[in-house]
């Protein structure tokens, strides 16, 4: 399976797309409590949901203003990192611009044309942290489409 991760720390999405680019299932994760608390609960669905394999794309926290944010949203990322080297070392980290590129031929594009893309794909109408999974996952998939030829 490929699996797309879109991280965050209040909520997050996780998406499995089988080898041939056919949408397995994705689910948007609501994470509650301190900062420790859902850091922990990202750790625990990491083990619910990956196993033994798996290619993992995680799309890379973008640069905000906000130091404390930008801090956060990496120790959220540094969690999802380390649940997924209990399983595999296939880990790529893609930039939000590299993901909505690949996904919807737009660098730039927004929330709404994500989810727009999702719909039209794969049928799903898919929350904002569900929808970027599902991306990251197709962009994933072409990645390794791309490497293998």
């Amino acid at each position: 399976m490929i699996i797309g991760i879109d991280v965050g720390t209040k909520s997050a999405g996780i998406a499995f797309l089988y080898h041939d680019g056919k949408l397995g299932w994705s689910r948007q994760l609501q994470f509650t409590g301190s900062l420790n608390e859902r850091l922990a609960q990202l750790w625990s669905a990491m083990f619910e949901f990956i196993t033994e394999g798996d290619a993992i794309f995680i799309e890379r926290p973008p640069y905000v203003q906000n130091q404390r944010t930008h801090a956060t949203l990496h120790q959220a990322v540094g969690v999802v990192k380390a649940a997924a080297m209990n399983f595999t070392d296939d880990i790529l980290e893609l930039t939000p611009a590299e993901i909505k590129m690949l996904f919807t031929g737009n660098g730039k594009a927004g929330k709404a044309e994500v989810q727009q893309v999702v719909k039209m794909q794969f049928g799903v109408d898919a929350e904002e942290d569900e929808a970027d999974a599902i991306a990251t996952a197709y962009a994933g998939y072409c990645k390794l489409r791309e490497e293998r030829g």
